[in-house]
């Protein structure tokens, strides 16, 4: 592949993406192929019903963004502040799921 850097056209091996297939990425994968397969089980009307459900979103999106969070379960609780945490720290949260309900 070639890329360009001001003046420069640089002749680079194209990259190819890992793919890891860890337990964790094939559940995530799963997830998806299931919210799939529910999307086309759906009648036209049903489809259509998910239309403006959520502004800016088709209807494929909104149903999708529903039905993920759905087969993702519910996010963990927020953990409690400690005296020693302030309302600004926000490292509690790294790696944690936390989704909107609504839109």
């Amino acid at each position: 592949t070639f890329q360009k850097r001001g003046q420069l056209t640089i002749a680079r091996k194209k990259p190819i993406p890992k793919d890891p297939k860890s337990p964790a990425q094939l559940a995530q994968r799963q997830i998806y192929r299931d919210a799939v397969d529910a999307w086309h089980a759906l009648s036209p009307a049903e489809k259509e019903a998910w239309r403006g459900v959520c502004p800016g979103l088709t209807a494929y999106q909104a149903f999708m963004r529903f039905k993920i969070r759905e087969l993702l379960g519910p996010p963990p609780p927020p953990p409690e502040y400690t005296e020693e945490q302030t309302q600004h720290d926000f490292s509690m949260y790294l790696g944690q799921r936390h989704f909107p309900i609504v839109c």
